[in-house]
């Protein structure tokens, strides 16, 4: 289980620290800002990609969420009783 929780832990990471990447301005997986926006926003007619704050914004809940399956597996101490962590979860 506690494999799970870091597999998973490490995936969100990497998604988090794409957005990251796009809240600085980077333009992978395009090769400018307008064919970036249409490969990962995934709209028709998008030319652009969101803010920066936008983007940083989704970081930080992709962040909090890479915390979750550590916390509930005790990999580090948390505020929250591990009982309401798990209800919550569907690990």
């Amino acid at each position: 289980m506690i494999f799970l929780a870091f597999s998973l832990s490490t995936v969100l990471l990497l998604i988090t620290a794409l957005h990251v990447y796009w809240s600085l301005g980077g333009i992978w997986p395009g090769q400018d800002a307008a064919s970036c926006a249409r490969a990962v926003v995934g709209f028709r007619g998008v030319d652009e990609m969101p803010t920066p704050f936008a983007s940083f914004a989704v970081a930080a809940c992709l962040c909090l969420a890479t915390l979750w399956p550590l916390a509930l597996m005790g990999v580090f101490a948390s505020p929250f009783p591990k009982e309401g962590l798990a209800a919550t979860s569907l690990l």
